[in-house]
């Protein structure tokens, strides 16, 4: 069993979505399979696929665009 980082236990007990489950949410709500959304969000198929799985997070400067995009 993975361990989870702090920010996920947190994100998981306040039955709020977590950044994952927004990121597939959004993708899904555009019409995007994960291959286009990748390429039209400007990043590799696997970060996508890694985002989306919770297995790593952005950070920086993605994570600043991805947040601002999740609120459009």
């Amino acid at each position: 069993m993975r361990k989870q980082t702090r920010t996920q236990e947190q994100q998981n007990s306040s039955k709020e979505p977590t950044l994952a489950e927004r990121i597939k949410r959004k993708r899904a709500r555009e019409g995007l399979s994960q291959s286009q959304a990748a390429k039209e969000w400007n990043i590799s198929l696997g970060t996508l696929q890694f985002w989306e799985q919770g297995r790593s997070i952005p950070r920086g400067f993605a994570l600043t665009l991805l947040e601002k995009f999740l609120k459009e």
